[in-house]
């Protein structure tokens, strides 16, 4: 494995959101034209409560530099906190709020976080 530089991890953590939503809109647009809106509706939300997942692990990691490992993890930790309460919330305002179906909502999560991994793996490579 080699050494991450600073500015590549923060680079190829901005761009997972990016490539989310990139899936996120290409899965819902497969799934219209499979299915109906509803069940689009509902993947669209899923992808969506992803990539906003991962922005704000991004954004609570990388705001600003930092050299000491503890304080990177400690940020870490910090983010994936975040990110886990806010796509509990996500959720919940999805299905109680938009009514979106549970189903196809958590398999737009679920590819849209397996994006997530993918793009990781990548950029440790």
């Amino acid at each position: 494995m080699r050494k991450t530089q600073p500015n590549h991890a923060r680079t190829a953590v901005f761009l997972i959101p990016l490539w989310q939503g990139v899936v996120t809109v290409m899965l819902a647009v497969l799934t219209y034209s499979a299915y109906n809106w509803p069940v689009a509706k509902s993947v669209l939300t899923g992808g969506i409560i992803s990539a906003i997942g991962s922005l704000v692990f991004a954004l609570s990691v990388f705001t600003t530099l930092a050299t000491d490992s503890r304080v990177v993890l400690r940020r870490m930790f910090r983010g994936e906190a975040l990110k886990l309460a806010l796509v509990a919330v996500l959720f919940y305002l999805a299905i109680v709020v938009l009514h979106v179906q549970a189903l196809p909502t958590m398999a737009g999560f679920l590819v849209t976080l397996l994006v997530f991994w993918v793009a990781l793996l990548r950029a440790i490579k």
